[in-house]
């Protein structure tokens, strides 16, 4: 099972340090793959949830490219990665149930992942999003391919 720190959160959600490089390096240093938040503004490469917080180089994600899961938050970001030789693994979306990254995961919104567990609705590479916001018994998450979470050490022994 893929286990993925959601923003570098590895214990519980911290604003503050979210997206922060050195914060997502001690989860990737922890052996965990990452869901950042990466941005474009001005030819220059961001990390940062609402807005451009902390200026990147193209090898920071080129790096660590197999561990990274990359939410493109805006336009340029999702044109970068996509016209982009190397294959990163990104994906956009804006609250919808369900969207497919580049690399052809299917990654759930929390909002959902209930009602996929309930109806056995799961495909082999689906990603649970956050399954502490819906409070779902961690007995019931080893179907999934992947989880991501704020708290994702409490998943690591499934």
């Amino acid at each position: 099972m893929r286990l993925i720190s959601h923003r570098g959160n590895i214990e519980k959600k911290n604003n503050k340090k979210e997206n922060e490089p050195d914060y997502i390096l001690t989860a990737l240093d922890m052996s965990f793959d990452v869901e950042i938040d990466f941005r474009v503004n001005n030819s220059k490469l961001y990390l940062g949830h609402d807005f451009c917080q902390f200026e990147i180089n193209e090898s920071f994600i080129k790096n660590f490219n197999k561990k990274l899961w990359i939410h493109a938050k805006n336009k340029e970001a999702l044109i970068f990665l996509n016209n982009s030789k190397i294959k990163y693994n990104f994906f956009w979306h804006q609250g919808d149930s369900f969207t497919i990254t580049s690399k052809g995961y299917v990654w759930t919104h929390s909002k959902i992942i209930k009602s996929l567990i309930k109806k056995n609705k799961i495909l082999n590479n689906t990603i649970c999003t956050l399954p502490e916001i819906s409070k779902i018994n961690k007995n019931k998450l080893n179907i999934f391919y992947g989880i991501c979470s704020d708290r994702i050490i409490f998943y690591k022994n499934i």
